[in-house]
């Protein structure tokens, strides 16, 4: 489940149908159905379906921590470039407002700088 990366319904119809082939394979067979009880064919089953079910909530929680952390990425890019806009609009305020000689001490203190 988690090592094909194509969509999660496509995954468990699979499985499933992988689960009943094997099943009904192994047996209903003519040879074998005279040895299965109903007991083995309901745990077979029950064990078919719970591997099924860890796999899938395996691969819906690998695919939830993916996009959380895609999120969360995205999130600090964006904040990164609304402070770097912040800095750029006090540099442009602050060359529009003070006389030449303080906007370039300013400047060049760092001051803006370690504000952000």
């Amino acid at each position: 489940y988690t090592l094909l990366y194509i969509p999660l319904l496509f995954l468990i119809v699979a499985g499933v149908l992988y689960s009943v082939g094997v099943f009904l394979y192994t047996h209903l067979d003519s040879d074998l159905s005279a040895d299965s009880e109903p007991v083995q064919c309901v745990f077979y089953l029950l064990t078919l379906l719970g591997v099924n079910l860890v796999g899938a909530s395996t691969r819906f929680y690998d695919e939830l921590t993916s996009r959380r952390v895609f999120y969360k990425i995205g999130r600090s890019l964006i904040s990164r470039q609304d402070a770097l806009g912040e800095t750029l609009l006090k540099e442009v305020l602050i060359k529009s407002i003070m006389p030449e000689g303080v906007c370039h001490q300013i400047l060049e203190s760092g001051v803006l700088h370690d504000s952000v």
